[in-house]
């Protein structure tokens, strides 16, 4: 009897380590930012060189903390971004949009815009702009 006692207070036990251990880490993803997209290519099919035409990327924040974007890059110079949100709440929807300037380029084209954010799952985000620039 006295057995049985032991292994059902060492069972008990071990329950309740994996009970607040599984809590424990609820806890630590609810508060965890996630970025989510309509689409991470925008592709402008065949444009004239010399043009300065806009963009746009949207995205929303799916997850229950703070979506924190940080440390954007543009592959060229070619490639503005205009002021975005740098921080959006859960539940909400932003832009990371700006102009794309063909130039004297010819031919297909692909440039990428490169960011940071707190989304442990997208920590770094690539987005790419497509053209076929026609002379």
């Amino acid at each position: 009897m006295r057995f049985n006692i032991k292994k059902r207070g060492i069972l008990l036990f071990v329950i309740v380590l994996v009970l607040f251990f599984y809590n424990c880490e609820r806890n630590v993803n609810s508060n965890t930012a996630q970025i989510s997209f309509d689409s991470k290519e925008y592709d402008f099919g065949e444009i004239e060189q010399h043009q300065e035409l806009p963009f746009k990327f949207i995205f929303k924040n799916t997850g229950n903390g703070m979506l924190i974007i940080s440390d954007i890059k543009v592959s060229c110079n070619c490639t503005i971004i205009a002021n975005f949100d740098k921080e959006i709440k859960p539940g909400e929807s932003s832009h990371i949009g700006g102009n794309f300037n063909s130039d004297s380029y010819s031919g297909e084209i692909e440039r990428t815009i490169k960011f940071k954010t707190n989304d442990p799952a997208n920590s770094d985000v690539e987005l790419i702009i497509k053209a076929v620039v026609k002379e």
